[in-house]
């Protein structure tokens, strides 16, 4: 590798014939990247086992940054959850919409007193309950798809909105 021609071939093959022009691709893909992340999708990994079987622990997804121009969340989107800061994020589904009247029994979910279907669920237990709420003008209702386990052992609450931060496509 001494040869003085094979580091020439070395440096043309790493930077090519012309490194001021790849000096400004490189940077030019490094800003694409970070604004991309920054303003219009970021990944999330998966932590536990709450998601199981439509995400699996330590599953990463790519979620669509949440803003004003966004689609208005739907019935059984996966969303990404800004609960205690950004260190700690949420992956769950959306079970109630603003307005709605909700409530779990028997591991049913009741919207307006109505049970409402949930293919994605595939492991169920009987032991969720939990009373009929009036969600607010900007609130959802959140859980993950693994019934299997307690509901003391999901957060399966209520947020606002603006605490939403993005949507995962499947």
């Amino acid at each position: 590798m001494s040869d003085p021609q094979s580091w020439g071939f070395l440096r043309r093959f790493l930077v090519g014939k012309h490194p001021g022009r790849t000096l400004m691709r490189i940077v030019v893909l490094i800003i694409a990247v970070v604004a991309f992340y920054k303003w219009v999708a970021f990944p999330v990994r998966a932590s536990g086992d709450s998601m199981i079987p439509t995400i699996q622990d330590r599953q990463v997804v790519l979620a669509w940054r949440m803003n004003r121009f966004s689609p208005a969340l739907k019935r059984g989107d996966l969303v990404v959850i800004n609960y205690a800061g950004e260190r700690q994020l949420l992956l769950k589904r959306i079970l109630g919409l603003p307005g709605e009247r909700f409530a779990m029994r028997n591991g049913a979910i009741f919207i307006n007193g109505e049970i409402i279907p949930e293919p994605y669920v595939q492991f169920q237990a009987g032991d969720w309950n939990r009373a009929e709420i009036l969600l607010e003008a900007d609130e959802y209702f959140f859980c993950g798809d693994n019934r299997s386990m307690g509901l003391a052992n999901h957060y399966a609450t209520t947020v606002k909105r603006d605490r939403i931060m993005g949507k995962v496509k499947r």
